[in-house]
């Protein structure tokens, strides 16, 4: 009877234990509340999406091209858009 206890408990810090590795251990109240927040409101996973200052098609910002014009930060969804810059109907 002891060893099946023995071994129960064993597993079950074989399975906690790698769990509390991964998540830095059990953290206080107060590291919980001063946590920091991305400053952007995307959620893991989620991508932004942004509109071609060219033709209007919705693009990843990640992967949409940026130009500075003036003050203003403009995304494209290619080169030749980026180069022909933002359309006189879309500013």
């Amino acid at each position: 009877m002891l060893k099946f206890l023995l071994l129960a408990l064993l597993l079950v810090w074989l399975f906690y234990s790698p769990a509390l590795r991964r998540h830095g251990g059990r953290s206080s109240p107060d590291s919980r509340t001063t946590a920091k927040r991305p400053l952007s409101s995307q959620r893991d996973g989620e991508t932004m999406m942004v509109a071609c200052d060219h033709c209007g098609i919705h693009v990843p910002e990640d992967e949409a091209l940026k130009a500075v014009i003036g003050d203003r930060t403009c995304h494209y969804c290619c080169e030749a858009h980026r180069r022909a810059g933002p359309s006189r109907a879309r500013t």
